[in-house]
């Protein structure tokens, strides 16, 4: 296990596990789960996305640099940077996501994410983050309607890892990548369903939420 990442691991341990549960080997599954803890505690650091220490701040330097802009394309990249950033930052969304995501009732709809699984966040304990999805959602509609800049050819992930990149760096935020933004929502998502939830089912339902399976991803998450 020494040799592999934490990343590695993970990722092969749940293939492995799901696997075997297909082929009807449960026992085989269950000592995967068993010594899942073991096994990854003696792997090498994969160098994982870390939290900023002010997602808020970054998202906000976002939007003041689109509003600074001097030219219309480049206020638009701001404006769409800052769009995508706010909807990983509250629905714990993968950049592929964000353009798919909708809003369904209570519920934060993600099709299609990754594995071909669909993701949904029932957001009817946190009816301010649920707003705040939908005002986001409501801007991103209405303004880029007609704009090149909606056009995926026009605003490529790494257009938006850049922007963000250099504008986490101007506030002084360590840049592992934009899913940070993921590890921001699992931490503080966590907190909100342990006000009604016990640790055990938060943890669960946050696994749900993230796309995964295996609960220990979530504890994965908001203890980066």
């Amino acid at each position: 296990a020494s040799k592999y990442t934490e990343k590695t691991l993970i990722v092969n341990m749940c293939a492995l596990e799901k696997l075997f549960l297909i082929a009807g080997k449960e026992d085989i599954a269950k000592s995967i789960n068993k010594d899942f803890t073991d096994i990854y505690s003696k792997a090498k650091p994969s160098g994982r996305a870390e939290p900023f220490v002010n997602p808020q701040r970054v998202i906000d330097k976002l939007k003041e640099k689109s509003e600074k802009a001097k030219t219309v394309l480049e206020r638009e990249i701001y404006a769409k940077a800052w769009a995508w950033a706010s909807l990983q930052y509250l629905t714990g969304a993968r950049v592929g996501d964000v353009k798919k995501l909708y809003v369904d009732g209570n519920k934060v709809v993600i099709p299609r994410s990754k594995g071909g699984k669909t993701r949904t966040i029932d957001l009817s304990d946190s009816p301010q983050r649920l707003e705040r999805v939908k005002d986001v959602l409501r801007y991103l509609s209405f303004e880029f309607r007609n704009k090149s800049v909606n056009d995926d050819s026009a605003f490529r992930k790494d257009y938006y890892e850049r922007v963000l990149r250099d504008t986490a760096a101007s506030l002084g935020e360590k840049w592992t990548g934009s899913h940070a933004f993921r590890v921001n929502y699992a931490i503080e998502r966590f907190e909100e369903i342990r006000q009604h939830k016990s640790e055990f089912e938060a943890d669960k339902q946050l696994t749900r939420e993230l796309g995964h399976e295996r609960i220990s991803m979530s504890q994965y998450y908001r203890k980066a």
